[in-house]
């Protein structure tokens, strides 16, 4: 072999190895990340009710119409709007097991620093009402600026709370939860059987 032919040769096996070897960066998933999934999924529930709401009206139309055919295709497509939305409900319960577990530290952390910020408030409090009975005039002022000071930081910690459960967690809409299967189908029974109040499907 030609020596210019064995060097290419050698060169592309070099770097075929090299890049091999190169380290895969981990992708990561942020609080916002999880929130953003969670409402998805929501809006995904609500979307596959609106869909089986719309199909029962059209089953309902189609039978005061004695349109047979039809009948059989509207009980067709509820039954495919009850998986979709059986599916998107466990989707749902899914993502958010995975969310609460992936925030549990932060949140945890998040009522701790509550807890002791309410505490330091109450301390505050206490010693304010000790230093008045005492005529301690300038422990008072000091206790009210301290009393401002502890106020401030517990509404932040709240407020810390509230966006980090957000971000996580998303943010809850009527009738989209995880028993999406079962309950929130606007009243219907499953397969739209004979337990449904209009009997849809014989």
């Amino acid at each position: 072999m030609p020596a210019k032919m064995s060097s290419l040769v050698f060169f592309f096996c070099s770097f075929l190895l090299i890049s091999t070897a190169l380290p895969v960066r981990a992708q990561t998933t942020t609080p916002n990340s999880y929130g953003q999934t969670l409402n998805t999924d929501r809006q995904n529930i609500q979307t596959d009710q609106q869909t089986l709401h719309s199909d029962y009206n059209q089953l309902r139309s189609d039978r005061q119409a004695g349109n047979a055919s039809a009948v059989t295709t509207d009980q067709s497509n509820i039954g495919a709007a009850r998986q979709n939305l059986n599916a998107a409900g466990q989707q749902l319960r899914t993502d958010t097991q995975s969310a609460r577990t992936a925030a549990q530290p932060t949140l945890t952390q998040d009522r701790s620093t509550i807890r002791t910020d309410s505490q330091t408030l109450r301390s505050d409090y206490q010693q304010l009402r000790t230093d008045r009975k005492a005529g301690n005039a300038s422990a008072v002022a000091t206790d009210q600026g301290n009393i401002s000071s502890a106020k401030q930081n517990l509404t932040t910690a709240r407020q810390q709370a509230r966006t980090d459960k957000s971000s996580y967690l998303g943010t809850p809409s009527g009738g989209a939860t995880g028993n999406a299967g079962n309950r929130a189908t606007g009243g219907h029974r499953n397969n739209g059987e004979s337990g449904h109040p209009h009997r849809d499907i014989q």
